[in-house]
């Protein structure tokens, strides 16, 4: 909001709130100008404030709406879950805080707190309870049990399916075959450190159904020449090195 306003009489800017120009001497509190500014601002005071408080109401009923809908959901199986719940949707709502305080100084802050609090006693409460009915229910109905025991164990072997595969994948990316098999090519050289793989031109894909790579590489020969080499290297579905072939 604005808090600098310009003196009538000399045109300085001072605080809207000053009882006086520091220039001229003019009343700045009996200057129209200041006048109207400060009653623009006292109307987008109290339409921020109005704001706020719309702001509170929709967060204490939106609140309020979900701890309706627990209470909905642990009502048929835990009274007491279902009862505290409540007290905690009552605490919430914005027009109850204000009837409390009325009676009490008791801050906002607490009274929320509190129904927080409410809503966690009656969520474990509740979620105990409905626990305890569907360990029952699996109890006297050992063909439910042993379908839902299937089920688990299928959605536990599918996942380790899937990271196996994962792991499987990354063992046999380009990159880590073209790594190994520069591994496996480079001491056998007559100066390993003057070799270079040419990453563009080497060659990937699958023999006999694994996974295969046709490195190209440059390195030093006896003679000291640089020559252009091509090494085949097959491992398998792990990533694990099985066979090195030259081609040249």
């Amino acid at each position: 909001m604005k808090k600098l306003v310009k003196c009538e009489d000399c045109g300085k800017k001072v605080s809207i709130n000053a009882d006086a120009c520091p220039k001229c001497g003019s009343l700045i509190q009996e200057q129209e100008s200041v006048k109207k500014q400060k009653l623009e601002n006292q109307i987008k005071q109290e339409k921020l404030e109005k704001q706020k408080l719309e702001n509170k109401k929709m967060l204490s009923a939106i609140w309020c709406i979900i701890i309706l809908l627990f209470v909905a959901k642990f009502v048929s199986s835990s009274i007491l879950s279902a009862f505290i719940l409540i007290i905690s949707a009552i605490l919430s709502l914005w027009f109850v805080k204000d009837f409390i305080q009325s009676k009490k100084p008791i801050k906002r802050g607490i009274l929320n707190g509190l129904s927080v609090i409410l809503f966690v006693i009656g969520f474990v409460i509740g979620q105990s309870a409905e626990n305890k009915i569907w360990e029952q229910t699996l109890a006297e109905n050992p063909e439910l049990a042993n379908k839902i025991a299937k089920e688990r164990a299928e959605r536990i072997a599918e996942k380790a399916r899937e990271e196996a595969d994962k792991e499987r994948e990354q063992k046999t990316s380009k990159a880590m075959l073209l790594m190994w098999c520069e591994e496996a090519v480079k001491p056998t050289l007559k100066n390993p450190k003057s070799m270079e793989v040419d990453v563009g031109a080497s060659e990937y894909g699958n023999v006999e159904g694994k996974p295969a790579v046709i490195m190209h590489y440059y390195a030093q020969n006896g003679f000291g020449a640089t020559i252009l080499g091509k090494t085949s290297c097959i491992f398998s579905d792990n990533g694990v090195l099985e066979k090195v072939k030259p081609l040249n």
